[in-house]
This record gives structure tokens, C-alpha cells and sequence, in this order.
């Protein structure tokens, strides 16, 4: 909430021409956010067993630790001398009963070696569903600001020897100077992909349980795209499948442990040869450079670290810094958030939210699925279907908050005006659907169904509003983009331009849209009004959902929405559509993938993700 406030009020402060004390003009400022984890000159060694053991609740490691009574230090720092300090405290080894209050005390050392301390008072917080104590204070040094030492006192604290307090992702924030635009409008892509977040999740496509008011802002001053599908149901594939406009026949990357390989070409390498800086922030161990060969497509690249997740707040902390910095530059940038993925833990206020809304409250359980190794620890907590889709909503209504901060500092920069924002997941998730719960292995609608939105450049009217019924991909992305940049597409790629629907033209209707399950596994394609399924490879999925080879599904889509299995009854319609489905395949490129490295996969095993099952 304070970070939003912040935000909010630069960009009043941008909105007025304000001048200084001799009459000139003053400079525009603009929010400017420093993650201050690297620069912990004292406790982050210490506190490594520590911080492990906190990475499954809080999904990330910048976290840093200080004894009762000591202080830590932040240093090398180039900080204006007014800025906000942010951050989460957890005590540990101290009495958990007490309601004693917290002393801190902060002591910004400027560049001259002068100290101003700043005194706070920091309550317990025993708010259901809270572990984490919120704490924030403004500092103004005398000069700017090289150091920052935080010390927290409390009588019964400092007595336990082993109290000790972690400080979860300490930040400051801070305004500076914006850079002045260049004399020709900066041509600017914003490309955000959700992971496993499905379409009927947002209040935009329909859903009145989830608050979702940010991704539904962005949606009205844009074009939403209501039957839109993606090319895999895993993560690698499908981002692969964005990013070069082929399917998985064509790329060769049908899993999450295979790279795509550096002859096949993608969106990224024109981009540059065109003038595009580029920068990826990513959330998942998926795009890890042992994992993926994304890394090297970017000029920057901002991955995951040393956890297979992080919550959207790590990948902001990396990614608005790079924005302020590049507000009025030419660049392409990828924002990729895992929040949505399991396992389901939304921080608060978003855990509490979720469960106390929970209108699902019944008695039905989950079936675990066949073969989860690590990841079994992901359903300690109950089986209660339920209580999973109330995390869920959870996990949606925290990632578009936070796309929610994402917009605001894209607004007072002037991005979130000059450039092309789309924002599309990877593919959906089942949450009981056909025997499939809290994964994404299958090939049905709640899977292969997803969100995609496009907001082109300029300020939004009620004309620029546009819902687009046809049926699209995730590979027309690429050509998309290219076309309104007026790029020309240097390769073969499999998507259409989706540009006349932007401007409220005619465009484009695909007679289906095709997906393919990880490992090539089974095949789908989906019309107006059925979806086709053949099976390649035979295997066990969940107790009560598997896949057989040669097996195939026809299913109908009725004028109430709902789907009857028509596999019997239309064969002639079934036969067309196999036939159909047949022709697709044996067009194909046939690049070849690359193996990833075999001890990271042994790692990630560790962990749970393993080539059987769900695929991630």
C-alpha cells in the first residue's frame, strides 16, 4: 500500500509545472525504487539455513537477518538524500506473546559522514493470516545518503540471545531527475505473460470472484481478445512458441528440459538489428540459463537467482529501476510472474481474503496427481478442493496488484502512454476439471484457454475499448508487434498480424487454433465449436485422467457454454477434424532442440519437477 501512495504521489508531482526558487523551470521527477539485499554489508551469510527455511512462504531469498540489538548495515549506497525505507520484519527466537513494541533505528550516514537517525515505533501485528510485521520510515540526511545502518531494540528481545529479526525484501524508495524524451517518439513493447493464470480467472473475461481491477483497466483501454489460445500447456514450450511464431513441430522444444536451439531464430534478434534495447525479468526456474536459452536473446537479462519461484514483487524490485532508467529509450522488454503456478501461498492480505471469500465450501477433496515426487510437500496443508481454488483467487488478486504498481510507475515515466503493452499467459490451470486438479495436464479450455491483451500506444478513449470474438494464438504475437512497429518478419512463422482487430478493423479468424501437451503426449485442435483430441503417448496422469495413445475425443461446445462428448455421435465430424489435425503435423520446420544440463535437471528433481506429470 505505501509503495502505491508513493507512486501516486509522483505522479501528482508530475502533473504540475512547478518552478524553482529563481523562476526557472524545475525538473520532472519520477519514482525510482533501490533493492538494498545486495548491499547488506553484515548478516546474509549468517542467516543462509535461515533464509531457506523462509523461501516456501515468502518465495524468495532477499532476505536478510540481525542479532537482538546489533545493527546492519546497508553500504556503497547512492541515495538523494530524502527516500523512503520498506520492508517486512519477522521475529525470531523471541517471545512470539509479547505486544511489546519494537524500537528502530535507522541511521543514514551521507557523504560527508554526518548521521541523521530516524527513531520508529514498530507494533506486533496479530491480524489473521499476517506473520510478517509491515514496517516503513521517511529518512532526509543533510546530503545524499552512502550508508544505512538499522538497528531494532526491545527489552525482552534483547535478552533472548538467540532473537534475532529477518527483514524481508528491504528496499528504499526515492524520487529522481527524469531524463529528457528525445526529439522523436521512443518506440517502446511491454510484453507481460502470467504464468498458469486461465482466462475465466479475471473480472474482465467474466469472473466475479477475483478482483482484478488493474488487468481489467488494461483491457478497457485496449483490445481483449475473448477466444484466444496458446500453442503448449508448459511453460518453455509456449513462451518458446511466442517468441518465434512456431508450434512445437516446428521449434523442437516439447518440454521443459530441452533448450531451443541458436539457429532458430526469434523475435529478439531483429528486434535489436532494428535499434530495440531489450530486457528480461523472469520469475521461474524455467528460463534459468542452465534450463533456457532466453538469457542469450536479451541484451539484459534478470533471472530467477537461486529459488525455482519468486512472487512479483522480486521481479518489480529488478524491473522499475530499469524502467525509470530507459523511460524515453527504444526497448522491448519481457516481464514474465509465476505467481499463479503452484503452489498456491498468496501473502496477505490476499491469503485472508481468499479464504474467508471461499463460496465453494464443500467436502470435495483432490486428487493428487500420479507422479509428484518433491512436490507432494505443495498439498501438506489439507485436501479440501475448495481451500486450493481460494488460494488460487489469491495468487490472481495479489499478481494484479502488483501489475497494478507495475502501471502506476509506468504512468508517471510516460510509458504506460508511448508504448505497446500486451499481456498473455503461457497457458491456464484445471482446478477439478476432468479429474485434473491445481495442474495443467490436459489439453481442455481451462488449460489451453487464455487471457491476451493489447493496449496500443496513445491515451485510451471508449472507442480504443475492443472485444475481438475470433479465434487466435499465442503465435500471432510476433507478427502482431511486428507489423505495428513496421518491422519486416525476417523468417517463416506460423502466426497471423492481429493489427487490423487493434484498430477496429476486420481481421483475421483462424478456423482453429492447435496446442500440444508436453512431450508431444497428445495433440488438440479447438474450432468455434468443438475441440478435437488424439492422443500420441499412452500415459497416467491422475487417478482419473490419463491419456492414450491413438485414443481420440471430440467434444461439442453448446450455445449455454457447456461441452457434451460428441466423439460417438459425429464421426464424420471427428474424422474431418483428425484429418485436419493430420495435415497440421506433417507441416513442419524441424528444428531440433538441445538437451539441458544433466545435473541441473537432477536438481530440479530435488524439487520436484521432474519430466513425468506435470511439466510445469
Amino acid at each position: 500500500m505505501t509503495s502505491r501512495i508513493f507512486s501516486s504521489l509522483a505522479l501528482v508531482i508530475l502533473c504540475v509545472l512547478g518552478t524553482s526558487c529563481e523562476g526557472g523551470e524545475s525538473a520532472a521527477m519520477v519514482p525510482d525504487v533501490l533493492d538494498l539485499f545486495p548491499h547488506a554489508g553484515s548478516g546474509t551469510e549468517k542467516g543462509e539455513q535461515g533464509r531457506i527455511k523462509l523461501m516456501a512462504e515468502t518465495k524468495t531469498h532477499r532476505i536478510v537477518f540481525v542479532g537482538a540489538g546489533a545493527s546492519l548495515s546497508f553500504e556503497e549506497l547512492e541515495l538523494p538524500a530524502s527516500f523512503r525505507f520498506e520492508t517486512e520484519l519477522e521475529l525470531l527466537g523471541a517471545p512470539t506473546k509479547s505486544r511489546d513494541p519494537l524500537i528502530a533505528e535507522l541511521a543514514a550516514v551521507d557523504e560527508r559522514g554526518r548521521e541523521t537517525i530516524v527513531e520508529v515505533v514498530v507494533r506486533p501485528n496479530s491480524e489473521r493470516g499476517r506473520r510478517w510485521i509491515p514496517f516503513a520510515a521517511d529518512v532526509t540526511a543533510e546530503a545524499p545518503v552512502r550508508e544505512l545502518r538499522v538497528r531494532f531494540k526491545r527489552e525482552d528481545f534483547v535478552r533472548g540471545s538467540k532473537g534475532r529479526l529477518a527483514l524481508l525484501r528491504p528496499k528504499v524508495r526515492f524520487e529522481r531527475e527524469q531524463k529528457d524524451l528525445p526529439a522523436r517518439q521512443p518506440r517502446q513493447i511491454v510484453l507481460i505473460t502470467t504464468d498458469t493464470l486461465r482466462a475465466d480467472a479475471l473480472g474482465c473475461y467474466g469472473n466475479t470472484e477475483v478482483k482484478t481491477p488493474n488487468m481489467d483497466r488494461l483491457a478497457s483501454e485496449g483490445t481483449l481478445f475473448e477466444r484466444a489460445f496458446t500453442a503448449a500447456n508448459v511453460t518453455n514450450p509456449s513462451h518458446t512458441s511466442m517468441f518465434t511464431s512456431l508450434y512445437l513441430k516446428d521449434h523442437g522444444v516439447l518440454d521443459n528440459f530441452t533448450k531451443l536451439a541458436p539457429e532458430v531464430p526469434t523475435m529478439l534478434e531483429p528486434l535489436r538489428e532494428a535499434g530495440f534495447r531489450s530486457a528480461a525479468f523472469v520469475s521461474s526456474f524455467n528460463f534459468q540459463p542452465e534450463k533456457s536459452d532466453f538469457d542469450k536473446r536479451f541484451d539484459e537479462f534478470f533471472p530467477c537467482e537461486i529459488y525455482f519461484e519468486r512472487r512479483a514483487e522480486d521481479v518489480n524490485l529488478d524491473a522499475l529501476p530499469w524502467l525509470t532508467e530507459h523511460a524515453n529509450d527504444d526497448f522491448f522488454i519481457w516481464l514474465h510472474y509465476f505467481d499463479v503456478h503452484m503452489p498456491y501461498v498468496p501473502p496477505y492480505p490476499f491469503n485472508r481474503v481468499a479464504a474467508e471469500n471461499d463460496a465453494e465450501a464443500d467436502d470435495e477433496e483432490i486428487d493428487l496427481p500420479i507422479d509428484y515426487k518433491g512436490n507432494l510437500n505443495w498439498f501438506a496443508g489439507t485436501r479440501k478442493a475448495s481451500h486450493y481454488r481460494a488460494m488460487y483467487r489469491g495468487e490472481v488478486n495479489y499478481l494484479d496488484d502488483q501489475l497494478g504498481e507495475l502501471f502506476d510507475q509506468m504512468k508517471v515515466t510516460g510509458i504506460y502512454d508511448r508504448a505497446t503493452i500486451a499481456l498473455v499467459s503461457d497457458h491456464g490451470e484445471a482446478l477439478g476439471e476432468h479429474g485434473v486438479y491445481c495442474d495443467h495436464a490436459s489439453l481442455y479450455d481451462e488449460v489451453t484457454q487464455v487471457p491476451f491483451l493489447v493496449k496500443l500506444p496513445g491515451g485510451s478513449t471508449p472507442e480504443s475499448a475492443r472485444r475481438v470474438d475470433a479465434l487466435v494464438s499465442t503465435v500471432d504475437l510476433y507478427p502482431t508487434l511486428f507489423e505495428l512497429y513496421g518491422l519486416a518478419l525476417p523468417s517463416a512463422v506460423r502466426g497471423t498480424s492481429l493489427v487490423p482487430w487493434l484498430h477496429g478493423e476486420e481481421g483475421p479468424d483462424s478456423t482453429a487454433a492447435f496446442s500440444t501437451f508436453a512431450r508431444g503426449a497428445q495433440e488438440t485442435m479447438r474450432t468455434s465449436t468443438h475441440r478435437y483430441l488424439r492422443g500420441i503417448k499412452s500415459e497416467q496422469l491422475f487417478p482419473e485422467y490419463s491419456i492414450e495413445a491413438g485414443q481420440e475425443e471430440l467434444i461439442e461446445l453448446g450455445a449455454a457454454g457447456e461441452w457434451s462428448d460428441v466423439t460417438k455421435s459425429q464421426a464424420e465430424v471427428r474424422q474431418d477434424l483428425g484429418v485436419e489435425l493430420t495435415e497440421f503435423l506433417s507441416d513442419e520446420l524441424d528444428y531440433e532442440s538441445v538437451p539441458i544440463d544433466e545435473e541441473f535437471v537432477e536438481e530440479m528433481s530435488g524439487l520436484g519437477y521432474t519430466q513425468g506429470g506435470d511439466d510445469e
